[in-house]
């Protein structure tokens, strides 16, 4: 597995630091992301991130996802929990449901499933679980995984070839 790298970044006008997952890394477990994350592995598990999580064309989630903002170009199945906004951008497919106030879907993007626009979600909602904020408070750096870790060959997931 290559190790994340970090890379100066702009993200919907942010201009923080990023981190890069990129495709030839699959995680397996609970994820903690720190910061601004571009993913463009495969992810499967729960994923709590107190930042920006921006997936791209090659990126595949599979799981609960609890962050502050949500920008799909890639292949998401399961939850998401977005305290300020999801965006789903063109190439985007998201199957699963979504809980977030701002939910927007650019024109070619897929959206099958369930929203939910609660106005306020609760910065408690990123928090991940104690018992994994316990296991991980000693590492600082941006990607903790907590559980098998699987290094799997990519292969095609539903919706895209």
């Amino acid at each position: 597995m290559r190790e994340p790298a970090t890379a100066k970044g702009n993200l919907c006008g942010d201009n923080e630091s990023t981190t890069y997952l990129g495709s030839g890394m699959d995680l397996k477990g609970t994820v903690v992301l720190r910061g601004t994350i571009k993913v463009d592995c495969r992810i499967e598990g729960d994923i709590y991130a107190m930042g920006t999580i921006e997936v791209g064309e090659q990126g595949v989630i599979e799981g609960t996802v609890h962050t502050r903002t949500l920008l799909n170009s890639g292949n998401i199945k399961g939850t998401i929990i977005a305290t300020e906004k999801i965006c789903l951008r063109k190439l985007g497919l998201l199957i699963g449901e979504v809980h977030t106030p701002l939910f927007t879907v650019e024109e070619g993007a897929r959206f099958q499933g369930v929203s939910h626009m609660a106005l306020g979600q609760s910065e408690q909602e990123l928090q991940a679980p104690a018992a994994v904020m316990a296991a991980v408070s000693s590492d600082q750096s941006p990607v903790s995984v907590l559980g098998p870790q699987t290094a799997m060959r990519r292969s095609t997931w539903e919706g895209r070839s």
